[in-house]
């Protein structure tokens, strides 16, 4: 038997969404970024100095009008008085500073909306197939072959480059000739005056480079599994023994929006190329020229591989073993499991002589790994116990033995009792443990130096900052910092509890109520810098020093540190029945959330209970539920879903933090979200099956929300709570032979 599939997901933009518009001040929301497609004017240190490398028009900022304490440090001449203003261009408009903590540029910046440009849903091809294949090896035993193999092509869309002379090189600013330049001056001269401005001098900018194109990277990936088993019965032993062998392989390379580094600040530097063009405007053809030779379309980035072969068997059955005490006899399970996991990585594929840096491309040579591998070996064994009819024990214990980490036994225990036949009380206990990644430990170790000027050792000034009044804290240190994997990093261990209720007083009606907790330690995690500044006590480990005692570097790589506790409860409902011909069930799945608490180490307290509160990671919403009712009469079957999300506090944006900003309607509250989503099946045809489906029925926009697209795609939404598709179709088609 055999089934082939193809899928395939077209891209879906922001711009085709009104609710991803990121202009909403008065909603706490505005785009963060000043690289504008008309750019914008940026001072930079030194630049005033006419011998300093960063000697440019505006200098180190401008005084504004009437207020000399404002001064303006990223402007754009479009948002002056008399100027066209900052939305001639789309989705382009003012800079809303104060929600930044920017308020000395309020009202002579612009911002771009960036992540409505983002692309919301990635272009993916993939085809898909699975084979399995079985022959009788006599009357107790069968063997079978499976085959899945998979090709898949993803494109990543982003949006285009954001371009700082700063980052290209300081060839890279634009020079002081030709119209738009006098069109700066001319601007900046009416407003701040001319003697402020250092006429003559280069341009410091950033420039949203719309004539780059979107930033495209395409990754084609061939995976494959091939696993051969025997599976039959001894006497009153079932066993299964199988050997599979899986590889996963992939590569990535840059697609339009890449360029090389030097020709672009070349292209820019010499004004071929022009970052400040009105919409009425377009590059002269050696503008364009300058971009096509710059290009740096069709460059691998980096490529991996990684490989697992498996062994297991396993035996279950009728140990002939009773306690005598009025229950069955005790069922058991034993096998073994043996498996290599390979893993490889490489980076920019041109000679290493031979590597021009390429502007923003996400290359990963650092981290570049040959073929290592760990085996990993485990037996475990299980058994069920009837103690008597209304209570039995599942027993289980597992070992495993890494590479690199030795051993770690985990237990199971599971009670199940039946005090009367429509209740059924369960718990379970158990410990689980999870190495660390080949990344986590392998990455290589960077050392990048702090280049900022407002850090202070925090071992003398609280949070590492600043303080010109304190002699310990007024002069700023620039320490390293270490970043990449830690090869003596250690597993995280955890603990699973749970406890329920199961009632079902009829065949076609139960439900259940269950309580659960997770408890997870040495958590693999990259603290925070601002964490590790803010709890010096904590992590003094971190900070290294030389003989002298001053800080030299401050390790910022994995670390095995605190612990997270989660809890909740789940409850669900299922009933079933006949209607006119047909049969339905409706199933109720529900859960609330009752605590999600860290701490950074060990001794250190626990945290506030992030329920119901934004977050970086996943977001712990206190209640979500589903309900899906399906019908089936006939060839066909229906399924309608209701998926609902709480509602939960909303990201703060800084100004509204600090009380910089107070806009009308930020409440603080993101809103709850529900969706309905339908399909209808189609099962008249021998070998083949038709799905047509309707997401998000009544087409829902997803609840606003304060939050950028920083941490997860889009922004004034958060897909990791709703879907920003709106109503979309799906139709699937599945064969089988």
């Amino acid at each position: 038997m055999a089934s082939l599939s193809y899928r395939k997901a077209e891209i879906l933009r922001g711009v085709e969404r009104d609710f991803t518009n990121t202009f909403q001040p008065e909603s706490g929301l505005s785009p963060d970024t000043r690289g504008t497609p008309f750019a914008s004017l940026n001072n930079r240190p030194g630049g005033d100095d006419p011998n300093s490398p960063n000697y440019n028009l505006i200098g180190t900022g401008l005084q504004y009008p009437g207020d000399p304490d404002r001064i303006n440090d990223v402007l754009n001449v479009l948002a002056l008085p008399g100027m066209p203003g900052c939305d001639v261009y789309p989705n382009m408009g003012p800079d809303a500073a104060e929600l930044w903590n920017r308020e000395r540029n309020s009202g002579v910046s612009c911002a771009w909306d960036y992540p409505r440009a983002a692309a919301l849903q990635q272009p993916v091809d993939s085809i898909d197939f699975v084979a399995r294949g079985t022959m009788v090896l006599g009357d107790n035993a069968e063997g079978f072959v499976e085959f899945m193999g998979s090709d898949v092509t993803s494109q990543k869309v982003f949006e285009p480059n954001q371009i700082t002379p700063w980052s290209i090189g300081s060839e890279g600013y634009y020079p002081s000739t030709g119209a738009s330049y006098d069109y700066i001056v001319d601007a900046l001269s009416a407003f701040y005056g001319a003697d402020q401005l250092n006429i003559g001098a280069p341009i410091a900018y950033r420039w949203r480079c719309m004539d780059c194109g979107p930033r495209e990277i395409e990754t084609t990936t061939e995976a494959m599994k091939i696993q051969f088993g025997v599976e039959g019965t001894i006497g009153f032993w079932d066993y299964r023994v199988g050997l599979g062998h899986a590889t996963n392989e992939s590569q990535s390379q840059l697609g339009g929006g890449y360029h090389y580094t030097s020709l672009l600040a070349q292209g820019i530097g010499s004004g071929d190329i022009n970052p400040f063009l009105l919409p009425n405007q377009s590059q002269t053809e050696a503008g364009m020229a300058a971009l096509a030779a710059a290009s740096a379309e069709g460059v691998i980035l980096y490529g991996g591989k990684t490989t697992m072969t498996q062994f297991d068997a396993s035996i279950t059955g009728d140990s002939g073993w009773n306690l005598g005490l009025g229950g069955g006899n005790v069922y058991v399970a034993a096998g073994v499991d043996i498996r290599n996991e390979g893993y490889e990585f490489n980076g920019d594929r041109r000679e290493a002589a031979d590597r021009p840096e390429i502007y923003g491309a996400p290359f990963d040579n650092a981290n570049e790994l040959e073929d290592i591998d760990r085996t990993v070996k485990a037996v475990f064994t299980e058994a069920l116990v009837p103690i008597v009819d209304t209570f039995e024990m599942n027993l289980a214990v597992r070992y495993d033995h890494y590479d690199g980490f030795g051993g770690t036994t985990n237990p199971k225990v599971g009670l199940v009792w039946t005090p009367v036949e429509e209740v059924l009380v369960r718990g379970a206990y158990s410990t689980g443990f999870r190495t660390p990644s080949f990344n986590q430990l392998y990455n290589g170790v960077s050392e990048q130096p702090y280049t900022g000027q407002d850090l202070a050792d925090p071992r003398d000034c609280p949070g590492g900052e600043v303080d010109a009044s304190d002699p310990q804290c007024d002069e700023p240190i620039q320490p390293t910092r270490l970043f990449g994997g830690k090869e003596d990093l250690g597993p995280e261990e955890s603990k699973q509890q749970s406890f329920g209720v199961v009632y079902a007083p009829t065949d076609s009606f139960s439900m259940n109520v269950d309580w659960w907790r997770i408890e997870i330690d040495g958590t693999i995690q990259i603290p925070s810098f601002r964490d590790l500044l803010e709890n010096y006590e904590l992590f003094e480990e971190n900070f290294i020093r030389n003989e002298a005692g001053e800080l030299v570097t401050i390790d910022s790589r994995y670390i095995n540190a605190g612990g997270r506790e989660t809890s909740g409860i789940e409850l669900g409902i299922q009933s079933n029945g006949e209607l006119a011909g047909g049969v339905w069930n409706v199933n109720f799945n529900g859960s609330y959330l009752l605590e999600d608490k860290k701490k950074l180490l060990d001794n250190a307290a626990w945290g506030d209970n992030l329920v119901g509160t934004h977050s970086r990671g996943n977001i712990p919403l206190r209640w979500k539920h589903t309900i899906m009712f399906n019908y089936a009469k006939g060839d066909f079957a229906h399924n309608l879903t209701q998926i609902y999300r709480h509602s939960y506090d909303d990201e703060i944006p800084p100004g509204v933090r600090s009380g910089i900003a107070t806009p009308a309607y930020f409440d603080g509250e993101v809103g709850s979200y529900t969706i309905y989503n339908y399909s209808l099946r189609y099962m008249a045809w021998e070998d083949i099956d038709v799905t047509f489906g309707i997401k998000n029925l009544f087409d829902r926009d997803p609840p606003f929300t304060a939050h950028q697209n920083d941490y997860s795609p889009g922004a004034a939404f958060d897909p990791r709570v709703a879907d920003p598709r709106g109503r979309s179709y799906t139709l699937q088609l599945t064969y089988n032979f």
